[in-house]
């Protein structure tokens, strides 16, 4: 039985005897702003860069990183004072929501989640909506409740290729598996930085 929606921190995963990986372990924030949010994010891959031998090939990236975080910031590319910090869930699909006599009664599957800018909810949070016709309708139904969709984040492109920059600076997947995987994964990141950094000239 499920009294309504609530959300499980690390401390009640713990005591499920469940112990989520570092990936999920960070005191930083609160972040009002998606820049101070990205700049978080980039701390955090330069200590796994540090901790992690694997990764110590791509710390040549996160300067080029930082100086495209300092361009945005200095409204070179985009105004980022339009994409709050808010709960994100990070895998909001169908499979994670409990439904029953006509109404949502909770939402499964936390361990992706926490604060981050609005826009990646959008990017990676409905992974479920594939067909073009239901996410039509979700954003009709967040708009309804005064919420604002990918389309309304002003510069919504940058903020997808930063995102990627970030995610690929550490790839959570290494150290997960085996050294020839770490590899495959550290060479795709590479591609996908050196690519991204090069359409803004970084």
């Amino acid at each position: 039985e499920f009294a309504g929606p609530s959300v499980l921190s690390n401390e009640s995963f713990e005591s499920m005897g469940l112990k989520l990986t570092p990936h999920w372990e960070t005191k930083q924030g609160p972040f009002k702003r998606a820049i101070d949010w990205y700049h978080g994010k980039l701390e955090l891959a330069e200590k796994a860069q540090g901790e992690k031998e694997a990764l110590a090939s791509l710390r040549e990236f996160t300067v080029r990183v930082r100086a495209l975080l300092q361009a945005v910031a200095s409204g070179l590319h985009v105004k980022e004072s339009t994409d709050p910090v808010v709960l994100h869930h990070g895998d909001f699909s169908f499979r994670n929501i409990m439904y029953r006599e006509g109404r949502v009664v909770a939402l499964l599957d936390w361990e992706w989640g926490g604060c981050f800018p609005l826009s990646q909810e959008w990017i990676d949070g409905f992974d479920c909506v594939k067909e073009a016709s239901l996410m039509e309708e979700l954003e009709a139904l967040v708009l309804k409740h005064g919420g604002t969709t990918m389309a309304g984040i002003e510069g919504g492109d940058v903020r997808v290729d930063i995102l990627q920059m970030l995610e690929s600076l550490a790839p959570w997947q290494v150290g997960c598996f085996d050294e020839t995987t770490d590899h495959s994964v550290v060479e795709e990141a590479k591609g996908a930085l050196e690519k991204l950094l090069s359409k803004y000239g970084c």
